[in-house]
């Protein structure tokens, strides 16, 4: 979308997903096409990408907006949904982001921190934020609370974060301060 557009390289590890599908296509005598998802919305059923049939199908990466999932969906027999916000019992591969939450989680109570912060949305519905966040937090709150380590919410407005790219890191600041001054209250 436009706001992606803005910010490319937010999302380094697509890059790393994307050579290694075109290291396997290339094997087997297929040309990879990377189409921009703004291009995507753009496109109608009338697109010569459709009715001529010059896709044999569809790599889709990272979380899409619902109208645009629900077109490809209509227009591409052959789609797999990586790292999206598309969850279906067949052609979705995803890491399992609890786990991660929960071994991060784990690896500091390890270490010996006594409190944890999580940093993310608490509430994900009508939510813009990538489906890992939800699965993630899920993971630290199981294994704060296996360990009986306080775990402590900074909420993100996701929508917030989406219009203020830029001054995101200004605005975690303020939110962080504020944190800190909850604590040493108690």
């Amino acid at each position: 979308n436009s706001e992606s557009q803005k910010h490319k390289y937010h999302y380094m590890a697509a890059y790393e997903f994307i050579l290694g599908i075109n290291e396997y296509l290339a094997k087997n005598h297929y040309i990879l096409s990377l189409i921009h998802l703004g291009n995507v919305e753009k496109l109608e059923e009338n697109s010569r990408v459709f009715y001529e049939n010059v896709l044999d199908g569809m790599i889709i990466i990272d979380s899409i907006p619902e109208k645009t999932c629900k077109k490809i969906k209509q227009q591409v027999k052959n789609t797999v949904w990586l790292e999206t916000n598309v969850w279906e019992k067949h052609c979705c591969i995803r890491r399992n982001e609890f786990k991660v939450g929960y071994r991060a989680a784990n690896h500091l109570i390890k270490k010996g921190y006594r409190e944890l912060l999580w940093c993310g949305g608490l509430e994900l519905e009508n939510s813009e934020a990538h489906f890992s966040i939800e699965q993630r937090r899920a993971g630290v709150e199981q294994a704060a609370e296996a360990a009986a380590v306080p775990l402590r919410h900074l909420s993100i407005n996701w929508s917030l974060w989406r219009r203020e790219l830029k001054a995101w890191p200004e605005i975690f600041e303020t939110e962080l301060r504020e944190v800190k001054k909850q604590l040493r209250k108690g």
